[in-house]
């Protein structure tokens, strides 16, 4: 038997493949005497072939490229192959054939291995062309789980009627770390915004907005679903605010700038009270340049602007006493070791102020000679932590012109939890005319 396949070349140039088979006849006494046989055109049959080479190359290629394992079970004859992706996903050794229950089994992890014995081992598809998932974890000998996500068919082969299960297996264990990683973030993220009291928004390009239930309650009102759009939460805003607000949401609506934009507005309770609101927003715009949205988180500042006027009143009265009292200020930073005078300082020593730390020079030599030594000695035993409390004394300071003015100095150091001394501040008085007043007094 001649067995031969060949191409030939059609007039057109077409290409077709033949298939001829024949076979040598000779006489009795084995003289060949002709060559009969058959040729069949199987072009057609080399062209599938050759798709099903393709895509068979191409399918490999996704499985591949996308770490897929696949399967299939014959369920008459009970019998399957798998590729050797699936037997190292289970943290099995690869080889030909199918795995038996007990080892499938014996892989998945134990607090998933009723389940999936219950919904997947044991029940068998009976819906034609219905995929079937599940997703579970693997415990390798080493000890580390692997996350699964297996899809399963049925299909039938029609020529043969044979009932086939096909599936595939994926390891999603980097999707599942990142996704916990990132459900732990937005976690950390609402616990940290709830504890610093911040709401999240989000505003359209047809001007609709996203509150969080923290940024609805600001106002004083109930959370809400879904959008809202900005003229029913505009008149949240105090009256006096809402064109600051108005205005700041158009010039971000038109602006290409996508940088961080701050503005402080008041919300108006129904009851009355004013709270105070910090906002911080960007932009978010499409590749062409189109709003996206505008996205931000809302901070209610209330007390942090009550402290505010609180100290803005408490420094003016401080303000007030001090040049009342006619008093110089002084402040010493041990770690710069330097010593800030206010302008009185200053004028005490008959010396125009200077907008800049006071050099230890200029201390030396605006004291009087005979009282520096006293002065010194008092000032490192505070500054070094050996004398607590307020530390008074007296001493004299000379001018320019030689004059010489009687200073009272009081002050004060404050120390961190190990004792060391973290800041010295103080006052002077020019008390010269009060003792020469009592003096005059006690002489009379």
């Amino acid at each position: 038997m001649i067995d031969y396949e060949y191409r030939i070349r059609l007039p057109g140039g077409e290409i077709r493949h033949l298939h001829g088979q024949g076979r040598t006849m000779s006489d009795e006494d084995g003289t060949k005497l002709r060559i009969t046989g058959i040729c069949a055109d199987i072009t057609e049959r080399r062209q599938a072939e050759q798709a099903l080479a393709e895509r068979s190359a191409v399918l490999e290629l996704a499985l591949d490229t996308a770490d897929l394992g696949v399967w299939h079970r014959d369920l008459d004859s009970d019998t399957g192959t798998m590729s050797p992706r699936i037997w190292t996903m289970l943290g099995l050794e690869a080889r030909s054939g199918w795995h038996t229950r007990e080892e499938f089994l014996g892989a998945v992890h134990p607090d998933d291995r009723a389940r999936v014995e219950r919904d997947w081992v044991a029940k068998s598809p009976t819906q034609l062309g219905v995929p079937y998932d599940i997703e579970y974890r693997v415990q390798w000998p080493d000890g580390s789980v692997r996350h699964i996500s297996s899809r399963r068919m049925l299909v039938v082969a029609p020529e043969v009627n044979i009932r086939r299960v096909i599936g595939i297996h994926a390891d999603v264990t980097a999707a599942r770390r990142a996704n916990q990683a990132q459900a732990d973030s937005d976690a950390r993220m609402r616990l940290a915004m709830d504890a610093a009291d911040i709401g999240v928004f989000e505003i359209n390009a047809a001007r609709q907005g996203y509150w969080s239930d923290r940024a609805w309650r600001m106002p004083g009102l109930e959370p809400r679903d879904g959008l809202s759009p900005l003229v029913e939460t505009m008149p949240l805003i105090h009256p006096d605010d809402r064109p600051l607000v108005e205005n700041h949401l158009q010039w971000q609506f038109d602006s290409p700038n996508d940088t961080v934009h701050e503005l402080e507005y008041r919300v108006a309770l129904a009851d009355g009270t004013i709270r105070h609101v910090m906002s911080r927003s960007t932009t978010q715009r499409a590749p062409h340049g189109a709003l996206l949205k505008i996205v931000g988180v809302n901070m209610d500042i209330t007390e942090r602007r009550r402290a505010d006027d609180l100290l803005r009143r408490s420094e003016a009265r401080f303000r007030l006493a001090i040049e009342t009292a006619q008093l110089g200020v002084w402040d010493y930073d041990p770690i710069t070791a330097e010593t800030v005078w206010s302008a009185r300082m200053w004028q005490m020593r008959g010396l125009p102020a200077v907008d800049a730390p006071v050099t230890s020079e200029d201390i030396v030599a605006s004291t009087h000679p005979q009282d520096r030594a006293r002065v010194e000695a008092s000032v490192r035993a505070q500054r070094a932590g050996l004398r607590q409390g307020v530390i008074d004394h007296e001493y004299r300071v000379v001018q320019p012109d030689g004059s010489e003015r009687l200073v009272l100095s009081r002050s004060i150091a404050f120390h961190d939890a190990a004792g060391q001394v973290q800041q010295v501040i103080g006052v002077n008085q020019d008390i010269t005319d009060q003792r020469a007043a009592e003096t005059a007094l006690r002489e009379s």
